[in-house]
């Protein structure tokens, strides 16, 4: 992968190519907040244009640098994110009646048990979405039951993150928040290698880990943050995650099957060998 090249430059050097691109900054703004659809693009170029006035107009250095990495980042980026969102937003509301019991089983459940069923309960939750994106198959309740056989494995997992998290954010704050980060990041396809594949939990995290860091890391990046966004904003209302809960899930097994589909399942084996050559 490309490494992300950033110059910094002198300050007045900046004023000069602040003043040379102040008219690409207003084109830029009146592409941005003409009136349109609100979509992951628009988020892009809102962002974008931000940083391009404070560098451009303002001449702010530490703005400017970051104009510069956004240019570089969104030039790494190579998925097609509209395809997978819209995708999910169309699932979501056609089956948004079995998706909305489920999640809210699957919610109950964890909460009354406080946590200690939380993971195999998702295991199921998203082998179920994975086959209606598969086969159109109907989410059912019990589904979150369907892979009980990772209880074990997934709460001893569940216990050990929690216990390393939570010495880290004892001697520190920041180390805490960024092991769960990692790990979350890390482990992102974790659950559907397990339930789809059959895979173990050690054969899983290596699996997840090689999918997220040897494919555009920069892509799996930006799944992260969506994936996670889209929960966080269901999850500060409570009956909003009975609808981002299903969207993001749906957006990541989207992800998932793009990536299982990129590459054979097996690797092809060596060309034959040709016999030997005989003279007569």
């Amino acid at each position: 992968m490309k490494k992300l090249a950033v110059e910094i430059p002198k300050y007045g050097e900046m004023v000069s190519v602040c003043q040379e691109n102040i008219n690409h900054f207003c084109i830029c703004r009146k592409i941005v907040f003409e009136p349109r659809s609100l979509d992951l693009q628009g988020l892009v170029d809102y962002i974008f244009v931000t940083y391009c006035y404070r560098a451009l107009i303002l001449c702010e250095p530490e703005a400017f640098i970051c104009k510069v990495i956004i240019e570089n980042f969104m030039e790494e980026i190579s998925m097609d994110f509209k395809y997978h969102l819209e995708s999910a937003w169309k699932m979501t509301l056609q089956y948004i009646a079995p998706l909305i019991f489920m999640t809210l089983a699957m919610i109950a459940i964890s909460v009354i048990t406080l946590g200690i069923l939380a993971p195999v309960t998702m295991a199921g939750y998203m082998h179920s979405i994975l086959l209606l994106i598969r086969e159109r198959r109907e989410p059912k309740v019990q589904d979150i039951f369907s892979q009980m056989r990772l209880f074990l494995p997934l709460l001893c997992f569940g216990i050990v993150v929690f216990i390393i998290t939570m010495i880290g954010m004892m001697l520190l704050f920041l180390p805490g928040v960024a092991f769960l980060l990692a790990v979350s990041f890390c482990c992102l396809y974790m659950l559907p290698l397990m339930t789809d594949r059959n895979m173990g939990l050690i054969d899983a995290v290596k699996q997840s880990y090689s999918m997220v860091t040897k494919e555009s890391i920069v892509d799996q990046i930006v799944v992260f943050i969506l994936f996670i966004g889209i929960c966080a904003i269901g999850s500060s209302v409570f009956i909003g995650s009975l609808f981002t809960q299903p969207l993001a899930t749906i957006f990541l097994l989207s992800v998932y099957e793009t990536l299982g589909k990129a590459k054979p399942a097996t690797p092809p084996g060596p060309p034959p060998a040709q016999p030997p050559v005989t003279g007569e």
